[in-house]
This record gives C-alpha cells, structure tokens and sequence, in this order.
C-alpha cells in the first residue's frame, strides 16, 4: 500500500522552495544585472575607442588638427550627425559627453547613457553611478546668461533636469579652477569688487558645467556719487578807512556877506557901503557844510571802493558767502563730499 505525503511533509517542502527561491532569485537577479552591465561596459569602451581612432584619423588627415573639434571633444548629447562620424562595434549610446586631452586628443573622460546604465568613463576605467534608469541621468550642461549693468551683473542660470547648483565668478576662462558658489536660485544679482575680467559659470546637481560668459568691468563701472554733509556758508566782511579829499576855502570868499553891506534887499561891495555910510559885516564865516580851521575854510568828502559801503570814516566790504577749500557754495549754503569707499574725488564723483 503506498504511503502519500503528510501535510507537515508537504509545508516543510514548501518552505524549503520558498527559502531557496528567497536566495537564489536575488543572485539569478545579480547575476544577469551584471552581465547586462558587462556588456553596456564593454560597448562603453568600443565607443571610447572608436571616438580616439576617429580623433587620430582627423589629426592624420589635417596635419594634427582636429577636424570639427566641437563634435569630439565636448558633445553633450549624441546626434545623428556625431554617430556617423564615430563607428560603434556594440550598442550606440543614448547620451554621451566625452572629453579629450587638449595635446594628445586622447579620451580622458566621459558619461554614457548605455542600454539603461547610467556609466562614467574616467581615464580608462568605467565606473557605474547610482541611477536605476537613464531617464534619471542628467548629462545636458545648464545655460548661463547675464547683463552688466555698472558693476552688477544680472545672471540668469537654467538647468531642466537635475537642478542648479552652484555658480561661479572666475578671472580665467576655466571652469575647472572655479571656487564654486552654491545656490538655488535661478535669478539674482552679483555686485564685483574691483575691475578687471571675469568669467561666469553655473553647475548643475549632475555636476554638468555651463560655457562661460565673460564680463569686462571697466575702471570707470566703479565710480559713485560721493557723500555729502551740508554746512552753512561764512560770510566774509572787511573794513577799512575811507579815503579823505580835503577842500579849503578863504573866510571871505566862504560866504555871501563877508566885506559887504546888505542894501535895498541885495547886498553891495564894501566901498559902495562906505560911501553910503552903511557899515561893512566883517564877521565872516563858513559855509554849511564848511569847517573854520585856523582862519580858513575846509570842507572834508569821504569815499569807499566801488560796490562798498561807508558809515562816517569807515567802509564795509562784503566779499560775499565762502565755504572751506574743496566745497561747493550753493546760496548761503556749502556741501562737502567725501568718497567713503576709497578712491579719488572728482566734483561729486568718486573715481577709482
């Protein structure tokens, strides 16, 4: 009589599977991940390759230029174009950026997009990054754009897929030498310190870097209005003597009377006075406005300068308003300007 299987028998089976299944589908699962990976790798390489036979074929065929250097060199995202100038043994990239040695023209470094691994390409060894799919990769540089506007400069940074990052403001057209500035800003201001030329560029999260764009900030982008205090103006007055012009006079001649008689209502010489019997008035003076100064008349006038005053003896000159050396008189009023910044004060401009 046969003898089946008891449930405790079957369960015990059934875990057994199951155990098995828990461990070996996950290195089933490894395994081929990792020879698909394999194979990506390997079609990484033959793309590598390729691109340097075709960079060497260019600099044999130009006498050691590179022909369309643009393509080769720097190529963010593969096109038709780019794949009929590189022949690929194995699968054709999705994305690609390569980068070659600015002598040797030899490949230094690369991102791929390779049947769904996301590969970097680093003198001579390949390396996985951690994206499960290539849609997650970013390998399109941001943009940067800006206008200078005196010595600030409006910059714009875009990226559509991993984000910016980080910008930077250089003084050499070098990306790789950049101190990096990070930031989540799209739009925003950057105010330079002192003149010269500069070259801006932006980072993405991907670590993809924008061309730059140059700035030239001129000596004169630094100028500024300077700052201004008010005080009230002083007013310069002066005195002095008058000048004196002395006139003289004889008693006689001083006044009307003087040696003469007054008769029928006029007055008549001295001589037809004695023959009339009248007596002469021999009590001469002097004239209003005449002084008597030992037995003669004077008479003194007093002038001042053209445009002065005079009060007795003494004349006033106003020279107007005046401010301290350097200010500016406006009215009654004086401004001082200073450059508090630095540099050298030309009116109400500070020049550095």
């Amino acid at each position: 009589m046969k003898k089946g299987f008891t449930l405790i028998e079957l369960l015990a089976v059934i875990v057994v599977l199951g155990l098995l299944a828990v461990i070996i589908i996950p290195v089933a699962g490894k395994i081929i991940d990792n020879s698909k990976y394999k194979v990506a790798e390997q079609s990484v390489m033959g793309y590598v390759n390729a691109a340097n036979a075709k960079a060497t074929q260019n600099i044999l065929n130009s006498n050691g230029l590179i022909v369309d250097e643009e393509k080769y060199i720097y190529q963010t995202e593969v096109d038709d174009d780019v794949l009929s100038g590189i022949n690929v043994s194995g699968s054709v990239p999705t994305f690609v950026y390569l980068e070659y040695n600015p002598t040797t023209k030899v490949v230094v470094q690369g991102r791929f997009c390779m049947n769904d691994y996301s590969i970097r390409y680093e003198r001579g060894i390949t390396h996985r990054e951690n994206y499960n799919y290539c849609g997650d990769v970013d390998l399109i540089a941001p943009t940067i754009e800006g206008i200078l506007n005196g010595r600030v400069a409006s910059l714009s940074l875009s990226d559509n897929k991993s984000g910016i990052a980080s910008y930077c403001m250089n003084t050499i057209d070098d990306k790789f030498s950049c101190d990096w500035i990070s930031t989540n800003l799209n739009n925003f201001d950057y105010t330079f310190a002192v003149p010269g030329t500069y070259y801006a560029f932006a980072k993405d999260n991907a670590s993809n870097i924008s061309n730059g764009i140059e700035f030239i900030l001129p000596l004169s982008a630094f100028n500024y209005d300077a700052t201004v205090s008010t005080y009230a103006a002083t007013q310069a007055i002066t005195t002095y003597a008058a000048s004196v012009v002395t006139e003289t006079s004889s008693m006689s001649h001083s006044r009307e009377g003087c040696g003469h008689c007054y008769i029928n209502g006029h007055y008549e010489g001295y001589l037809y006075c004695e023959q009339q019997g009248v007596a002469v008035d021999t009590s001469c003076g002097c004239a209003s406005g005449w002084n008597e100064v030992s037995g003669h008349c004077e008479k003194k006038s007093y002038s001042c300068n053209s445009g002065d005053t005079r009060s007795g003896t003494t004349c006033t000159h106003n020279a107007g308003y005046t401010c301290n050396a350097g200010d500016i008189l406006d009215n009654q009023t004086c401004y001082h300007y200073e450059c508090t910044e630095g540099g050298t004060l030309n009116g109400t401009i500070c020049e550095r």
